[in-house]
């Protein structure tokens, strides 16, 4: 195409390649400036295709918006090729910026409004994106924001209603025949995801996903390939930005989490409503910016990402030797204690009932891998009794997942005084104990022998398998884990959590198939008890 004349386009170079088309760099010979023109690359043929890309290039050339990149022209060649004339931008990519490191907050903020403008225009002209991501995010020479590549953007109902795509495949489905994925699946929505209805609440979301990774210098999602990551923008609630950066103030972190819930009628339901929670927190940041104790209150955002979602774990594998050590230090203080208290037989301590209650809920949380909702649940129940053991073992569970291995030394070093001596708690209380503690400690083959000796015990209990699957899981002992993953579904078959968890692994082995049934089967539960996420 270099050196070619299209229109009164003379192609000069060529820019870049994505996954529906070319971009050249051209200059206009009737106007003498330089603009960009992209082609619909050779795979995106068809004729209603085409005829869909030039009426949306039409629809799309009436935005006009300064964090917009502006289309000057579009039709097709001699040849029927379609192709867009926009403007040309220098400067560089939002993606290229996070790979040199961690952004100051204050500027990811800037970023993130500057989008959620752009959004709005296109939103109230019933356009949506459908693609934010940092590529498509141009910072140029003078610093100033542009949202490019509306290639995969679609019309819909200004009037508030949502257009479906007759022609959308899931992302699963697109992948396993075409081994070929379609869109970016990191910033993609749940409802993108799953080939539900698309609106404006899509693009918040993709715009939450860019600004958790701007706080956080990592996506909200991760896996080993596009089905796993799919899988977790589907079902896991990524912990607050602030558990990786610690300067993240609480109100960011509700903002962020709220943009990103599963549940469209939680998320933001306009991008103005975004943005003035945006400028909320900037005005914020400046106001407490000689500040390093952050406030817990942040009033208008306190409400919004309390909640807690349904979520399968991902395999943390990082160095904790140190807590093990530490864990052997608390046990040689349990038995200086025992020598004062072993006189003292109580009868078993029963928990406050409401702690019970916060107690199993948060336990639950701990097993679908939602740590951060784990942490509050079980926070709550020590709260209410202070006494109860259990408790604060599952919280320094929920603590140590997340890396915070202070706080999780401190509910250990707890344990270790309401409980000097197991002998005193039933059987099972203190089998449970020793396996948390050794979860904690990272020691996962003796984790394992507990959960086994607690399965053998209790063999019909779904949730017992579930730890011991987690605990297989953590020792990289997959056929296990599945085996046991397997084993508490069959027990329990409306269980969502081993579905989930199972899905995980069978994911990890490549195998799409159980990968996909395990999925569907967690959703179709999820959408029988109305906790659709």
């Amino acid at each position: 195409m270099i050196g070619q004349t299209v229109s009164h386009y003379k192609i000069v170079e060529k820019l870049g390649e994505g996954g529906m088309g070319i971009v050249y760099a051209a200059e206009d010979l009737s106007l003498g400036r330089r603009v960009a023109i992209k082609f619909l690359s050779e795979t995106s043929d068809g004729k209603q295709f085409r005829a869909r890309f030039l009426h949306e290039a039409r629809s799309i050339s009436h935005l006009s918006h300064p964090h917009i990149a502006t289309i000057y022209d579009y039709g097709e060649t001699p040849d029927h090729q379609p192709y867009i004339v926009m403007e040309i931008i220098t400067g560089r990519t939002l993606s290229e910026l996070l790979r040199e490191g961690s952004m100051p907050i204050m500027r990811a903020v800037e970023i993130a409004e500057a989008i959620a403008e752009a959004l709005g225009e296109a939103h109230a002209r019933g356009i949506i994106h459908r693609d934010i991501k940092p590529s498509n995010v141009v910072l140029n020479d003078r610093g100033h924001v542009k949202v490019l590549d509306f290639g995969l953007a679609k019309q819909f109902d200004a009037r508030g209603g949502e257009m479906s795509d007759p022609d959308a495949k899931t992302l699963l489905t697109m992948h396993t025949q075409s081994n070929a994925v379609v869109g970016t699946p990191l910033y993609m929505s749940p409802e993108q995801a799953t080939s539900a209805p698309v609106g404006p609440g899509s693009d918040l979301f993709a715009l939450g996903a860019l600004l958790y990774e701007c706080l956080a210098g990592k996506p909200a999602f991760s896996g080993a390939n596009p089905i796993e990551i799919i899988a977790q923008v589907i079902h896991v609630d990524p912990p607050p930005p602030s558990t990786i950066n610690k300067q993240v103030p609480p109100a960011l972190d509700h903002l962020t989490l709220r943009a990103l819930s599963k549940d469209i009628k939680k998320r933001y339901q306009s991008a103005d409503e975004m943005l003035a929670d945006l400028r909320a927190v900037r005005e914020l940041l400046r106001d407490n910016e000689h500040r390093t104790d952050w406030p817990t209150d942040s009033g208008r955002f306190d409400n919004s990402s309390e909640r807690t979602l349904s979520a399968f774990t991902r395999t943390l594998k990082r160095p904790r030797s140190y807590l093990l050590a530490f864990v052997a230090v608390t046990a040689v203080a349990a038995l200086a204690l025992f020598g004062v208290s072993r006189w003292w037989q109580r009868a078993p301590y029963q928990p406050n009932a409401e702690a019970q209650r916060w107690f199993d809920r948060g336990t639950a949380a701990l097993r679908e891998g939602a740590y951060y909702q784990a942490s509050k649940m079980l926070t709550r129940a020590v709260s209410i009794d202070d006494r109860f053991a259990l408790a604060h073992a599952r919280l320094a569970e929920a603590w140590a997942e997340m890396d915070y291995t202070g706080k999780a030394k401190d509910e250990m070093l707890r344990v270790a005084a309401l409980v000097p001596d197991r002998s005193a708690l039933p059987q099972l209380d203190a089998l449970y104990l020793d396996a948390v503690n050794t979860f904690v400690a990272r020691d996962f083959g003796a984790a394992i022998k507990f959960y086994s000796e607690i399965a053998r015990q209790r063999p019909k209990d779904a949730s017992v398998h579930v730890d011991l699957g987690r605990a297989y899981e953590k020792n990289d002992d997959i056929p296990n884990a599945i085996k046991s993953y397997v084993e508490a579904a069959n027990l329990d078959p409306l269980y969502a959590t081993a579905f989930l968890r199972a899905a995980t692994l069978y994911i990890r082995k490549q195998d799409v198939a159980s990968a996909s049934a395990a999925l569907d089967k967690a959703d179709a539960i999820f959408q029988d008890s109305g906790n659709i996420e």
